[in-house]
């Protein structure tokens, strides 16, 4: 079986698939629980990811308090109370370091 393939088409095609690709790395999400990785000192005792771009934070003082984040690349952005930001690396294995604020893991 042959597909004949019109002038201009074979570029609508590669748009199309081109264009779906590039949608499809944005709005990243992530969700379910991180806890402390390591021996290192942690802020945080568990973060809770949930889909819809929220996150519940669980400090080692049993408080929990609702953030937002979003994902750029390898970094993730957690916006905290009165517009701060804890800045967050996605590294290879998934954690996230957040530097002096510890590393987490997925459970």
């Amino acid at each position: 079986m042959q597909i004949a393939v019109m002038p201009g088409m074979t570029r609508a095609i590669l748009f199309v698939v081109l264009t779906g690709l590039a949608l499809a790395g944005c709005g990243q999400s992530v969700s379910g629980t991180y806890l402390p990785a390591g021996t290192g000192m942690s802020a945080y005792q568990k973060l809770e990811f949930a889909s819809n771009g929220t996150v519940d934070m669980t400090t080692m003082f049993g408080s929990t308090m609702q953030s937002t984040y979003k994902i750029d690349g390898e970094k993730m952005v957690i916006t905290v109370t009165a517009g701060a930001s804890l800045v967050f690396t996605v590294d290879g294995d998934g954690c996230l370091n957040g530097g002096i604020m510890g590393k987490y893991c997925r459970k």
